[in-house]
């Protein structure tokens, strides 16, 4: 299958994201922190990121950035945010900034297993990425007009 690269720097949700999706095959790479994510992506290349936002040191934004600034092969990895932070401003700037899944804490082990799934099949990521990307910029368009209007 495929090789995942988990990131977080709660130990037990490491261990219930590796437990889960080796169950389905894949090779579980795990970092807890950011600066550990970054040496791992570029010494092992996964196939995609499964990425917290809350992590001291280098937070899960600045992990997505740089992975989106480097070279186009690293551009290229899917990456899908797992975090506690639901809100649709946070979802937006996840879409703008390049992930092309979003995942809410608490999670059930199938919604992670289809999302990473779907992370990696159908179209290739810079696409999948363009369409999310659209996709949030229509959304805080409508939430900026919604404030505007003061609803």
């Amino acid at each position: 299958m495929a090789t995942v690269l988990a990131v977080d720097d709660e130990e037990d949700i490491l261990t219930i994201i590796r437990h889960n999706l080796e169950h389905e095959g894949h090779r579980v790479l795990t970092a807890s922190d950011g600066d550990m994510a970054l040496d791992l992506i570029r010494q092992e290349r996964p196939d995609v990121v499964v990425l917290d936002v809350m992590m001291p040191g280098t937070d899960g934004w600045g992990v997505l950035n740089r992975i989106k600034a480097e070279s186009d092969e690293l551009a290229r990895i899917p990456v899908l945010m797992l975090t506690a932070r639901g809100a649709d401003e946070d979802r937006i700037r996840g879409g703008i900034e390049g992930a092309i899944r979003y995942l809410t804490k608490p999670f059930s082990p199938r919604a992670l297993c289809d999302e990473v799934r779907q992370a990696l099949e159908g179209e290739p990521e810079p696409v999948k990425r363009r369409k999310v990307q659209r996709d949030s910029l229509t959304q805080l368009a409508r939430l900026e007009k919604r404030a505007a209007e003061g609803v």
